[in-house]
């Protein structure tokens, strides 16, 4: 590391030590190279935003006294999904090696059908051997599942869904002490990223369908994950009931034969297009965020799975095709960038950059600790 640093010093200075523009560059050069070696030997889970909790309690039909408190956070690691589950439980004159698991039943308060340890498949190994120590009727819950044995793609709604499930304490001689459901947590109020677009809706093509309609998109984030909020008005003639509206992958709203089916990715995992609309007297009303639907995926305009171009197609009641249109980025919707002065590269852009290159030297220190 030492020499590989020497080296990018001598080759970018070599022609102007004394200069400062030349010395501050040697400097971000050389510690960048620093940070990627370290960053090389060690990986960070990203959250995906989503989080669940999980009240335990003694488990039904025992005379245990149970209590405590788990959050569940979901999370990515080299393409795997898994869970962060941590916080703390009692049971009262327990001491000894218990465990936690995930159970597959979705009824905490029904024994009966709390059953085993969840996985898929289950011809599969069960990985649920995770052990703690309970002393004096406390124990401390800290448990990636992709620490567990084999690594299986634990996540709240997507591959292996949780969500609902029953969490298990274990007392030491395998005793069931304590359940509670993994209850998802409301996810906090959008922040809006700026960028708009209109969808104007007209007949579905090749449909005898009298339609119209006029919707707006408005890119969002919460806890990290980007959604969009749909919302709008339009009209089917004679049409009664619930219909559904929907963002499908083709991007020529006048061409049946491209529009195709709804849009998510990727498709092994659930369409998340059940979202339904009361049409009442020919007229429907739209307000949904992307995020409200399940399972959650990263809809955006331009980024993760995106929408612009693509086709929204409003059904009847019967799941008839029966309006259509494109999604149009609106001019300007973003936040215009502001018009400034070029700046002195040496003296204020080099000692930016340096403070910026410290921080991400100590954010990758942490996530390697």
């Amino acid at each position: 590391s030492t020499r590989s640093s020497k080296r990018v010093r001598q080759t970018v200075c070599k022609t102007a030590m004394d200069d400062r523009w030349c010395r501050s560059a040697c400097f971000i050069l050389v510690l960048v190279f620093n940070i990627f070696v370290r960053s090389a030997s060690c990986h960070a889970f990203e959250y995906t935003g989503l989080e669940a909790t999980v009240s335990l309690n003694a488990y039904p039909g025992t005379d245990y006294t149970s209590s405590g408190t788990l959050t569940l956070r979901e999370n990515v690691l080299n393409g795997t999904y898994g869970l962060h589950m941590y916080g703390s439980f009692s049971v009262e004159g327990e001491s000894g090696i218990g465990e936690v698991h995930i159970h597959v039943g979705s009824d905490a308060s029904n024994a009966s059908s709390i059953g085993g340890h969840y996985w898929e498949p289950t011809t599969g190994i069960d990985p649920w051997i995770y052990k703690i120590e309970i002393l004096d009727g406390t124990a401390i819950v800290d448990l990636n599942t992709t620490d567990l044995s084999p690594i299986y793609n634990f996540s709240f709604q997507r591959s292996l869904p949780v969500e609902g499930r029953t969490v298990v304490a274990h007392t030491a001689d395998g005793s069931r002490a304590a359940a509670g459901a993994i209850v998802l947590t409301t996810l906090p109020e959008p922040m809006y990223t700026g960028l708009e677009a209109t969808v104007e809706l007209g007949a579905y093509p090749g449909s005898s369908f009298v339609a119209s309609g006029l919707l707006v998109l408005r890119e969002y984030t919460v806890r990290g994950i980007y959604g969009l909020h749909m919302k709008g008005s339009y009209s089917i003639e004679g049409e009664n009931g619930m219909g559904g509206i929907h963002i499908h992958v083709g991007t020529n709203a006048t061409d049946a034969a491209t529009i195709g089916g709804h849009y998510w990715e990727p498709t092994t995992h659930p369409d998340p297009w059940e979202y339904n609309v009361k049409i009442e007297a020919g007229n429907a009303t739209v307000d949904v965020l992307t995020t409200d639907l399940s399972p959650i995926y990263n809809f955006s305009f331009h980024g993760l799975l995106p929408v612009a171009g693509r086709t929204v197609v409003a059904h009847t009641s019967t799941g008839s095709r029966a309006a259509a249109g494109s999604i149009v980025m609106k001019t300007g919707s973003s936040s215009p960038m502001p018009t400034t002065e070029p700046a002195n590269f040496s003296t204020q852009v080099i000692p930016l950059l340096a403070i910026f290159a410290v921080q991400i030297s100590i954010v990758a220190s942490l996530q390697c600790v």
